[in-house]
């Protein structure tokens, strides 16, 4: 039973599109009456949990219809800000990798150029 519970509220975080503490603080609070109805019955299913407590996706809807908008959009434009920092990082990653690879290519270049790999000696007799 505590498989059906946990694997709820799994399918439960995976909606959420941001995750802080007002989120933890509702899944914890969920939590509770999840495992008081999951004690009440002797096999419980997870389509019973659905029919008892909605879906996950109707929980996340009463959720944020219970959520304060200014909060919910302070933390989406973090996640924002947060992801287009992450993506320069990436981007400025990669930039400087391809950048060293080249070094050492150019560097492989002139070594192959000044590197004598054989050495011709014509010997004439007058």
């Amino acid at each position: 039973m505590k498989d059906i519970t946990q694997k709820y509220l799994k399918s439960v975080k995976k909606l959420f599109p941001i995750y802080g503490k007002k989120e933890r603080q509702y899944i914890k609070n969920l939590q509770t009456p999840l495992q008081e109805y999951a004690e009440e019955k002797e096999d419980l299913s997870y389509e019973e949990l659905t029919e008892e407590f909605g879906t996950p996706s109707h929980v996340i809807s009463e959720y944020f219809s219970e959520v304060d908008d200014e909060y919910l959009f302070r933390q989406l434009r973090i996640r924002g800000y947060v992801k287009k920092f992450l993506i320069f990082v990436l981007v400025a990653f990669v930039i400087l990798i391809g950048y060293r690879y080249y070094l050492a290519y150019q560097n492989y270049e002139n070594a192959m150029e000044e590197h004598i790999i054989y050495e011709e000696t014509i010997i004439e007799e007058d």
